[in-house]
């Protein structure tokens, strides 16, 4: 692509102008304007003027001088210097001058052709150095693009406007055919299906340019230039006519391909580190979304096994899934095959105030792929639920706003050897999706709760109406056992205890991770009267202690119940109770949870009402022995009496009884008897 040269000719030798002027021009794209008058050249250098030409001797002012201004004013304009008198040291001083090319007149002359191609190269390499300049200014283009469109259009401003192309096109080679995905004034001719000798292709093989002739591309009547962008296509651009394209256009639209590749190129790897970063934000997410299930699935797993009936179960569940931030609402339903519906019988979270006990539709609210995959497969499923105007649909068992967010639902078949109980239907805290290994885990949980209820059918079958054991978790800084063990920093259990004949209340306690003599102190130091240690073994040691009573029997004392344990340890008590038929657990635990600090129901069990218990065995002795009797067996045994050897004497334990060493033997005697004709084998209760 050659555009035209404009040159201006300074001579005051008329004939010269005219015969050196119209010989070049015939032979040349150079387009000569003239002037005789040397000093009125600074007013004719505008910005179209590409090169001068001047005589060297004239006579208001010579080659030298004139050129010497020039240069002040256009400091890359070329120069040719022209003389009828030849010699080194004029071509010498207009070279340092700032002359761009030496020539004598009667060469130009004679070959004009000679004269044109140094006047070519001359503006060709100023061209150059304006362009690369240009194109090294406007390289932030590439820098500050943020998107492959932004290079496009960047490439193919440069293109046209820097570098003076007619118009310019990015083509991109996909698998369905190429595509013109940024253009100026192409778009209509690149679409059209190329020859078998592809430029394209020809250029993403070479890396190199490749100049097109006119006509060998349909409907490119003038040259084109193809660069390749890399793996991202190829950059187009056209010229104005027919001319050979020159090197240094060529070089140009090499470097606005180079820059355009080297842009696309960071914002590709950019975005795959975008990309890398966003998988692991969520591969995080999910890693938390599921420690967080975790804890929710094992908070659940160890509460369903304190639970007895279906409905506590299915009440439990949802409960202990919506104490955590991770799911908002989730609720239960009873499947009935016949209708293909859910009957709800436990909800919890968002909306569990809305009553809604008739049967809801499935097939209304989820798709056949979900139904199938819950009901017909028994797998995990997931869905974001569509919104429907049916007042029996699921969205209006929750917050209707709630649910307008678009929250993931997972719907997690409850099943026991392949027999469905029911559906548990959870609804994400957030839009997250939920990961496979999260429903992994839930798929886990439905079949852990059907194991339960199945367990639960049994027990009913089998037990009917039997005792139920609780155990509740209390913190009460008003019970001496719970306050020593923080006092002490010790385990401690109660083995049993007795009422004395002044009605205080003797306890004998097992003590563990504790100093006997530290633990005495922390005892007298809270007020406790008579703190004696019986025994004394490796890592643990028994020990009496006597008080006016106790939160937790003064507690129970009218329920009708019997305390099978009581430990405390860091602060915080356990109690195990037997509870008969006749008492409601629920008013019991209401009546735990408003006299102590943070009470909590942590199991709740049915015994096995055909065997012997724990109370019928204790009312059966206690029938037979007398108080003194219980007292002193007890006494003898936590003080390792029976031990052999024994660790007390009954001379010492008769003196902590404050008895005579007789008396005791007397009363431990009787009560040995009573128990071996009870066949004493098991554990009995600490009080009932």
């Amino acid at each position: 692509m050659s555009r035209s040269i404009r040159v201006l000719y300074v001579d005051d030798d008329p004939q010269s102008l005219d015969v050196i002027t119209n010989r070049c021009e015939a032979v040349s794209e150079l387009r000569f304007e003239t002037e005789s008058r040397p000093r009125q050249v600074p007013e004719q250098l505008h910005d179209d003027l590409d090169c001068l030409i001047t005589d060297y001797r004239m006579p208001t002012m010579d080659g030298i001088e004139l050129l010497t201004e020039v240069s002040q004013q256009r400091p890359e304009l070329p120069i040719l210097l022209l003389t009828g008198h030849g010699g080194g040291e004029i071509a010498s001083e207009a070279l340092q001058k700032g002359a761009t090319e030496y020539m004598e007149k009667s060469t130009a002359i004679e070959q004009p052709d000679l004269l044109a191609n140094r006047v070519r190269n001359a503006v060709e390499q100023m061209r150059r150095e304006k362009t690369n300049e240009a194109l090294a200014t406007d390289a932030n283009r590439f820098i500050r693009a943020t998107s492959p469109t932004a290079v496009y259009e960047a490439a193919i401003d440069l293109t046209c406007e820097t570098l003076g192309f007619e118009d310019a096109a990015v083509i991109e080679a996909r698998s369905d055919g190429r595509s013109v995905v940024a253009h100026s004034g192409l778009d209509g001719s690149l679409r059209t299906e190329l020859p078998t000798a592809d430029p394209m292709a020809t250029a993403l093989a070479t890396d190199e340019p490749v100049v097109v002739e006119p006509g060998t591309v349909p409907g490119l009547d003038t040259v084109s230039c193809w660069i390749s962008l890399g793996n991202h296509g190829v950059l187009v651009g056209r010229t104005a006519g027919t001319d050979a394209m020159v090197d240094y256009l060529r070089d140009g639209i090499l470097i606005v391909a180079t820059n355009a590749e080297s842009a696309l190129t960071r914002l590709e790897q950019a975005a795959l580190l975008d990309e890398r970063k966003r998988e692991l934000e969520r591969q995080r997410t999910e890693l938390a979304s599921l420690r967080q299930t975790n804890e929710v699935i094992r908070s659940v797993n160890r509460a369903i096994t304190s639970v007895s009936s279906q409905r506590e179960i299915e009440r439990l569940v949802c409960e202990r899934l919506v104490g955590e931030d991770r799911y908002a609402y989730t609720w239960i339903g009873e499947y009935d095959l016949e209708t293909d519906r859910l009957t709800p019988r436990a909800k919890a979270g968002l909306g569990a105030n809305v009553t809604v006990d008739s049967p809801i539709s499935l097939a209304d609210r989820y798709s056949a792929e979900t139904l199938e995959t819950v009901i017909d497969r028994r797998q995990v499923a997931v869905e974001t639920p569509d919104k429907t105007d049916s007042e029996t649909s699921l969205r209006y068992v929750t917050d209707p706003e709630t649910e307008a967010d678009g929250g993931t639902s997972v719907l997690v078949p409850i099943t026991h050897n392949e027999i469905l109980y029911d559906v548990l239907i959870v609804y994400a805290a957030d839009s997250a999706a939920v990961g496979h290994r999260e429903q992994d885990v839930l798929a886990e949980l439905g079949e852990t709760i059907g194991y339960a209820l199945r367990t639960a059918e049994q027990r009913r079958a089998l037990v009917g109406d039997a005792d139920t054991e609780v155990v509740f978790e209390i913190d009460c800084q008003r019970d001496h056992l719970v306050e020593l063990s923080t006092a002490a920093d010790c385990t401690l259990s109660i083995e049993s205890l007795s009422t004395r004949s002044d009605g205080r209340l003797r306890q004998f306690v097992f003590v563990e991770e504790a100093d006997p003599t530290d633990f005495i102190q922390e005892a007298e130091r809270m007020g406790i009267d008579e703190p004696t240690v019986l025994v004394e073994r490796e890592d643990c040691f028994v020990a009496t202690l006597t008080t006016d009573g106790s939160p937790v029997i003064d507690c129970i004392a009218d329920q009708g119940v019997s305390l099978t344990e009581f430990r405390a340890a860091e602060g915080r008590g356990t109690v195990s109770m037997t509870v008969p038929d006749t008492t409601d657990v629920r008013t019991l635990a209401e009546l735990f949870e408003s006299t102590f600090t943070a009470a909590e129901l942590r199991a709740k069990r049915q015994l096995d009402s055909t065997a012997d218990t724990p109370q019928g065995f204790r009312e059966q002795l206690e029938e037979t022995l007398t108080d003194r009797q219980h007292e002193t067996l007890q006494a003898a045994y936590h003080a390792g009496f029976f031990s052999w050897p024994r660790d007390n004497t009954g001379e010492a334990i008769a003196d902590r009884l404050g008895i005579a060493g007789p008396t005791f033997l007397q009363h431990l005697r009787a009560g040995e008897r009573k128990l071996l004709e009870a066949l004493f084998e098991q554990e009995q209760p600490v009080y009932s």
